[in-house]
């Protein structure tokens, strides 16, 4: 079909970037309905008549600024009474300071011929120190009013918003196993107890299942088959016999009673005063803590706790300190227990038979945990901790 004369026919569409151009035209002849386009791939221009009419009227001219260096602190101390045209254009600089004096900018009041008005000199500076807030939220009682406290100083406050905020219904308990400082990955059994096995999760110290009887002193007696009879000339201190300690899961200190029936003759004042040593750890450079004394009739020999010697006078065992300690779950010999026949004199002749020796080993377990402050100091429930001691009559 043959479209009519003079009617859009639609041929193509083109995205292309244009750029305008204007043309000066004379004001007298101006040629503003003629607009020419020109396309070439997807760059095109498009120019349009400017037309440029006749130079206005000059304008009024201005007046010129006159700086005077009197200085004022305020406004309100510039001069008044100024002539409305000899005066005009003078502008005095007065500072404008923060809350602390400093200067952060400056105006100039400048005389108009009837006012001063005011013109913001200078140019912007760089952006001031900001404060350094630390934000904190208290809940309070629903029934009180908030309230914002400050603190601190202006360049780092601190600000304690205490809301009252309304409370919701109370949340069931969580269950003491979902706790994340609480392992039961070994399930509890009748009569268990949390316990301190420790290790630490984020900080804090992590409890399990552990048996009432791991945390109390744990008796243990060596029988007379442990002990090894002995019978010769010596210098030397003689082994007669060793009891290793099972790990205990608790650091722990041992107290060691017995007794042995030993007879000798030493190259001494006082011959026949063989003693009994007992050490922790090594059968030479062991911790001493027990001890039996001969007597000059020779015989049965008493062992008590003892860790002093001629030595080291003032080594005493304490729950607190390292003396005797045995470290939870210890490995190699460090709860191994030497019994030892002692040599004072030059040399020694022993005749030790084992029949009816014995010891009592008693551990007793101790702590060393110090309270983590940075843990803990924010509690407010008090708690008490007591500890109980066990002696021998």
């Amino acid at each position: 079909m043959t479209a009519p004369i003079g009617s859009l026919v639609y041929l193509q569409s083109y995205q292309a970037t244009l750029h305008a151009y204007a043309v000066v035209t004379d004001g007298n002849t101006p040629n503003l309905n003629v607009i020419t386009t020109e396309i070439n791939a997807d760059e095109g221009t498009i120019v349009v008549p400017g037309l440029v009419g006749p130079s206005g009227p000059g304008g009024e001219p201005q007046f010129a600024l006159n700086l005077q260096h009197d200085i004022f602190s305020s406004s309100a101390s510039l001069p008044s009474g100024l002539n409305d045209t000899s005066d005009i254009g003078k502008y005095w600089l007065i500072e404008n300071t923060d809350i602390n004096g400093n200067v952060v900018s400056a105006t100039a009041w400048v005389w108009w011929g009837e006012d001063y008005r005011q013109v913001p000199f200078g140019t912007q500076g760089p952006p001031g120190p900001y404060p350094s807030v630390a934000p904190n939220v208290l809940l309070i009682d629903p029934d009180e009013t908030s309230f914002i406290e400050s603190t601190g100083t202006t360049a780092n406050p601190s600000w304690t918003f205490n809301l009252a905020v309304p409370q919701g219904p109370q949340g069931p308990t969580a269950s003491l196993a979902s706790c994340p400082d609480v392992n039961e990955t070994t399930p509890p059994t009748l009569g268990q107890v949390l316990g301190f096995n420790g290790q630490y999760n984020q900080g804090f110290p992590v409890w399990e299942p552990m048996s009432v009887g791991d945390i109390i002193p744990q008796p243990f007696t060596v029988p007379e088959s442990a002990f090894n009879s002995y019978a010769g000339i010596s210098t030397t201190n003689q082994t007669i016999a060793s009891f290793a300690v099972p790990a205990n899961p608790w650091p722990w200190k041992p107290l060691v009673w017995g007794q042995i029936e030993a007879f000798g003759l030493e190259l001494s004042a006082t011959p026949t005063l063989i003693g009994v040593e007992v050490l922790l750890g090594d059968p030479v450079n062991g911790t001493l803590v027990a001890r039996g004394f001969g007597n000059s009739l020779g015989g049965v020999v008493t062992i008590v706790p003892h860790t002093s010697s001629p030595s080291a006078p003032n080594n005493a065992m304490t729950p607190s300190n390292s003396l005797g300690n045995v470290p939870a779950n210890h490995t190699g010999t460090a709860g191994t227990l030497y019994v030892n026949l002692v040599n004072d004199g030059l040399a020694a002749v022993y005749d030790y038979n084992s029949a009816n020796s014995q010891l009592t080993v008693l551990t007793c377990p101790v702590s060393t945990e110090q309270a983590n402050l940075a843990l803990y100091a924010s509690l407010q429930t008090k708690v008490t901790l007591s500890a109980s001691s066990i002696s021998s009559p």
